[in-house]
């Protein structure tokens, strides 16, 4: 019978730590004084983080569809929920419901 080689050993690369996440900021349910005004369209909620969007219209100005992370506006879109979206201004982060129909 011939002879049958061993296959070679398998290497796996070494474990990498995660990352330390970052604290989620304190969100308050009010938007602060002199906060701009913000509306929101429509939410289009995914499992995923980065499949996340929303469409958002500030102080009235025209229509911007954006990510969790991005900024339109001098305002970030810090996370996106299934019915309303966490914003941060001027460093103070609060919720913003999305109007019902």
């Amino acid at each position: 019978a011939p002879a049958v080689a061993a296959a070679p050993a398998v290497r796996t690369a070494p474990a990498v730590a995660p990352a330390p996440v970052e604290p989620e900021p304190d969100v308050v349910a009010e938007a602060p004084e002199g906060a701009p005004e913000i509306e929101l369209l429509f939410i289009m909620w995914a499992a995923q983080a980065p499949d996340r969007l929303v469409s958002i219209k500030i102080d009235g100005g025209g229509m911007s569809v954006v990510r969790e992370g991005q900024q339109v506006g001098g305002v970030r879109v810090a996370a996106i929920h299934r019915d309303a979206v966490d914003v941060t201004w001027t460093d103070q982060t609060y919720r913003v419901p999305i109007e019902r129909f």
